[in-house]
């Protein structure tokens, strides 16, 4: 007897996950780069990586960037982290790095309610 989660239905789950926290945050900074306000290729960028589920779907840990400067700041993360906490305060940021580093087990379900709660879909 097999046990344990249906990996095809997980990945859908993330993948649905992930394209209604695009929409939230798009909408949220109306896909304009929140560093230098441009419009042209916006961007979910993560502030703590998305690879850490407990903070990847966190509205807060996210904001609109250009593709420029979402690989600017993708190939440069110390200044990041600096242009970060003087965007959102070093508290949040801290508070950002605890809740990634808590390793909570993710339920999708409820993760796909709320996200859908937000949009209003």
């Amino acid at each position: 007897m097999k046990t344990g989660k249906n990996p095809k239905k997980t990945k859908y789950n993330k993948i649905l996950a992930d394209s209604l926290f695009r929409d939230i945050i798009r909408g949220r900074d109306k896909s304009i780069c929140q560093n230098c306000k441009s419009s042209y290729n916006p961007q979910v960028a993560h502030i703590i990586s998305r690879r850490y589920h407990t903070t990847r779907w966190d509205i807060n840990n996210a904001l609109i960037l250009c593709s420029k400067c979402h690989a600017r700041w993708t190939y440069h993360p110390l200044e990041w982290e600096q242009w970060i906490i003087k965007r959102i305060g070093q508290s949040e940021y801290e508070a950002l790095k605890r809740e990634a580093l808590s390793y909570e087990k993710i339920n999708y379900k409820e993760l796909i309610t709320q996200l859908q709660t937000i949009l209003g879909a």
